[in-house]
């Protein structure tokens, strides 16, 4: 496998060497008594007010600098708001923060910050045995959190110092970011992994994961969703209220399980390293048609690439990534390239006859482009891998 390790040092840094640093989201339960909730109510609303206010300021002004930004509205905002001084630094952070996203994406309209959040720093909260202590616009408020059994698998993991509390159906919760640095493996198989609709991941060593269940349930979700839009009655809205957010969940539970198997399958394999294709700006294609573009508009791709990523990182395994270009055209034996070669769910080869399931050949075009040295980005930056849980801190 000597090919293989000089192919990771020239593309890769040394991945089998390299130290790669993962962090994981856990929403913990807060236990609040009935008057400290009032102050946290009031201080996340002055808190949603602030963030608004800042980034009104930001956009008009164009800033995405931290310093300029705070010289520019430091004292104003101390005066407007009834907040203390490091939550004005810590809404500047976020505003900014959102400033370069938009900017990044392109988006045309500034920030808006509708769901109320604080997000907390070493100095504004304070951790003890089953408690936490928290700023607010009235002073400490003492509160226990809720243990879940979920912490004894993450005992290694190190507290980082931006907590941010949210509040969801009355009650508080706080996100907590754990990290944790671990040795990416040495490598000597390659996987590559073709992403799809029907399919929602193909091996190029001929394992199949299906995505039909969850075509079923979003196509579901978009008739019921027609349906109660265009009878538009207040019985039909609050219907629309009640079963709002309950396909994203299931999303996400769903992808959460795809993930872990192909993981799982992967990670029985000796030294493997999972290769993706990037599929960046896939959506601003032209038209594909109605049915078409909808399809790839809830296309989970990237959220499903993250969730790989992280939890194959987390047991040591590398994840790459390659051109995605003609992977779907090219032919995995001749490599021959022709778009009509494709049709439907079938990949047939009009130079040497070679006939094979269209995800199977792209899976194996994509291992085979990382191979032939196309450029590879090893690893994928997960700043909030979409996984929860309910933990204790010490």
């Amino acid at each position: 496998m000597l090919f293989l390790l000089d192919l990771f040092k020239k593309y890769s840094y040394n991945i089998y060497e390299m130290e790669k640093e993962i962090v994981k989201t856990f929403k913990v339960k807060l236990n609040i008594s009935p008057e400290n909730r009032e102050k946290l109510d009031k201080t996340l609303f002055e808190y949603n007010n602030l963030l608004n206010y800042l980034s009104s300021i930001a956009w008009d002004k164009k800033i995405t600098n931290k310093v300029k930004l705070h010289h520019l509205t430091y004292y104003p905002a101390r005066e407007k708001f009834n907040l203390p001084a490091q939550f004005v630094c810590s809404a500047r952070d976020v505003v900014c923060d959102r400033m370069r996203a938009i900017i990044k994406r392109k988006r045309k309209s500034k920030p808006q910050f509708k769901k109320p959040f604080l997000r907390y720093d070493v100095r504004t909260i304070t951790f003890k045995e089953g408690y936490c202590s928290l700023s607010t616009s009235f002073g400490r408020i003492k509160t226990k959190i809720i243990p879940y059994d979920y912490l004894n698998q993450h005992k290694d993991w190190t507290l980082t110092n931006t907590p941010t509390l949210i509040k969801r159906n009355k009650d508080f919760y706080l996100c907590l970011h754990f990290k944790k640095t671990v040795v990416l493996k040495e490598p000597s198989i390659l996987i590559g992994v073709d992403l799809g609709i029907k399919n929602i991941s193909v091996t190029s060593d001929n394992k199949f994961f299906s995505g039909g269940y969850l075509t079923y349930k979003s196509n579901h979700f978009f008739r019921l969703r027609k349906a109660l839009q265009a009878k538009g009655t207040p019985s039909a809205k609050r219907v629309l209220k009640r079963i709002s957010g309950r396909e994203k969940r299931f999303k996400l539970d769903y992808l959460h399980q795809k993930s872990k198997e192909l993981v799982q399958y992967v990670s029985e394999l000796q030294n493997p390293c999972i290769v993706f294709e990037k599929l960046q700006g896939i959506r601003e294609q032209k038209s594909k048609g109605r049915k078409m573009n909808r399809k790839l508009s809830t296309w989970t791709f990237r959220k499903f690439q993250e969730l790989v990523t992280y939890k194959a990182n987390q047991i040591g395994v590398p994840v790459a990534f390659v051109d995605a270009r003609y992977t779907s055209q090219k032919c995995s034996r001749c490599g021959n390239i022709l778009k009509s070669q494709r049709t439907g769910n079938t990949f047939k080869c009009k130079a040497c006859g070679f006939e094979l399931n269209a995800d199977l050949n792209g899976a194996r075009n994509i291992r085979k482009n990382f191979t032939e040295g196309q450029a590879p980005q090893v690893g994928l930056s997960v700043n909030q891998p979409l996984s929860s849980a309910f933990v204790t801190t010490s």
